[in-house]
């Protein structure tokens, strides 16, 4: 009985130490996520408040392009997220 008690903590605390680097992980990434939409926004900022354009038309096309790259790629982002959940909550029914 003691042994029992004894491997069922153990494998506890193996469950235990994997949910906590998957949720330091999961921390990390959402850091990333997080930086990388404030550098988008801070480009097309810049962008926005930069004089050196001749031509104004080029300037709201440089921030369209900038816009429709960062909106592609948190879309893209966002759906292989939705995809990996979806996995392995299905891996786990």
């Amino acid at each position: 009985m003691f042994n029992n008690l004894k491997n069922q903590l153990k494998l506890k605390e193996i469950e235990n130490e994997q949910l906590r680097k998957q949720y330091e992980h999961k921390c990390n990434e959402l850091d990333d996520v997080i930086a990388d939409s404030f550098m988008a926004f801070n480009k097309i900022t810049g962008m926005a408040e930069r004089n050196d354009y001749n031509n104004p038309e080029q300037k709201i096309s440089q921030i369209k392009e900038c816009a429709k790259y960062n909106k592609d790629y948190f879309a893209k982002m966002t759906l292989n997220s939705v995809k990996n959940r979806t996995t392995a909550t299905d891996n786990n029914w």
